[in-house]
């Protein structure tokens, strides 16, 4: 459960509140923001008294948190990313066909667009993010697929829903239906993956216990090194 606070240190440092049915409070900074997570009845003095006591290693993460880069113009020549290939831009205003396809030996990502009331861009960047849906929701079916396959040989491929999530990756619902982040399909095949793996090993464990990082480890023994360039990198996804 999520939970909106005004506590002075919580809205200083915009630091989101996590309650759940733990038994412990964390501090986590990273690509999804700062979070608290706190058990559910634990009160909110306490909370507080926590994060002002972690404010020295608060800063000290922050400080080593990647620069915001510029959003991108979306224009000819800029440089997109698919399954961690680079993609060139390149865009025209026509009557034709205006299905986006990558040409070029798959290197560039064409984008025909019609002249609407909308400025030229917002048309550019709602084809561009509608076509990394779709790529997204094929190869995430997939890799569930596969993956599910594996880690529980008995259970049927889930439900599964492609969405925009602006600090998460992925999350595994009570009845073990799937959400993923459309942007993740611009990160590497086997980053990726890790995410999928994540959200399945949810599906057995429904925290992030011992328990659940053992199942995690089975099925991908380098997750730690996936989850480092998540939040090295995952800032570089959200740049349009």
């Amino acid at each position: 459960m999520r939970q909106a606070t005004h506590n002075s240190i919580l809205s200083e440092y915009d630091i989101e509140l996590i309650r759940s049915r733990r038994r412990t409070l964390s501090l986590e900074v990273g690509i999804k923001g700062i979070r608290v997570r706190a058990p559910m009845r634990l009160p909110s003095s306490e909370i507080e008294s926590f994060v002002r006591s972690k404010v020295d290693w608060l800063n000290k993460q922050l400080a080593q948190q990647p620069p915001a880069l510029a959003n991108l113009e979306l224009k000819d020549g800029d440089t997109l990313f698919w399954r961690g290939e680079p993609l060139i831009l390149t865009t025209a205003c026509q009557s034709g066909s205006v299905e986006v396809r990558t040409v070029e030996g798959g290197n560039q990502l064409f984008v025909p667009f019609r002249k609407s009331q909308l400025p030229s861009r917002e048309t550019v960047r709602r084809k561009i993010i509608a076509w990394y849906k779709t790529q997204a929701r094929n190869e995430l079916e997939q890799q569930v697929k596969q993956l599910i396959a594996i880690m529980e040989p008995d259970a049927l491929a889930p439900d599964l829903k492609v969405r925009e999530y602006k600090r998460r990756w992925g999350s595994c619902s009570a009845d073990g239906s799937l959400s993923f982040n459309w942007r993740i399909i611009q990160a590497p095949v086997e980053i990726l993956r890790y995410v999928v793996v994540h959200e399945l090993a949810h599906r057995q464990e429904f925290n992030h216990s011992k328990k659940f990082w053992s199942i995690v480890t089975v099925f991908n023994a380098q997750w730690r090194e996936h989850q480092a360039w998540l939040n090295r990198h995952g800032h570089e996804l959200y740049r349009f």
